[in-house]
């Protein structure tokens, strides 16, 4: 992501060009979570497909049992065998969907912190935005050199005369850097409420 020291620099088209690197850098690590995801699926399947061919078996097992039964004694040992294979491969398998549940949960978190440090990115790009349209906005009103001492009515310190202070079109007075903090909030004369 870029900085949010480079993104102040930028102007919005530049910016919306970022944003549009880090959705791109924001799907790649998607796309990291999700091939994880794809071999534990994958795996899992082949889980289901030995244990499918493990079932087979059991009954060819036990078909075979039934037609020998001189030899009961040998077919039961190989079922209660295949039995015990069958016992674990669903032991695997269920630790194969274990740890795709456990993919799918990291995931889930991946893209929720993606989404949440894309939301905060864009939310500081807006605030640094408006923060230098308020600067610029301060810089273009009226100035006018002081004649006599002044309080200035945001910061409460005292403008000696000589100091170079903002007018506003209401005619009140401020310190450029009291104005500057103000209208970085709102757009009002914080004396009067007039419209700035």
């Amino acid at each position: 992501m870029a900085s949010l020291s480079a993104m102040a620099s930028m102007s919005f088209d530049e910016m919306q060009r970022a944003m549009e690197r880090d959705s791109l850098t924001l799907g790649s690590s998607r796309e990291r979570v999700e091939v994880p995801r794809r071999a534990a699926a994958r795996d899992l399947e082949r889980v289901e497909v030995s244990r499918r061919a493990a079932a087979r078996d059991l009954a060819r097992v036990e078909v075979s049992r039934r037609a020998a039964a001189r030899d009961s004694a040998r077919v039961e040992v190989s079922r209660r065998a295949a039995a015990r294979d069958l016992a674990r491969v669903e032991v695997s398998r269920r630790a194969a969907a274990r740890d795709l549940e456990r993919v799918e949960v990291s995931r889930r978190a991946a893209a929720r912190d993606l989404e949440q440090r894309a939301s905060s990115a864009f939310a500081q790009m807006l605030r640094r935005h408006e923060n230098s349209r308020a600067t610029r906005h301060a810089s273009s009103l009226r100035t006018r050199v002081l004649s006599e001492p002044l309080e200035d009515p945001i910061t409460r310190e005292i403008l000696e005369p000589g100091t170079r202070a903002v007018v506003l079109p209401c005619n009140h007075t401020f310190s450029r850097g009291g104005i500057t903090q103000w209208l970085e909030r709102k757009r009002t004369c914080p004396v009067c409420r007039a419209s700035v």
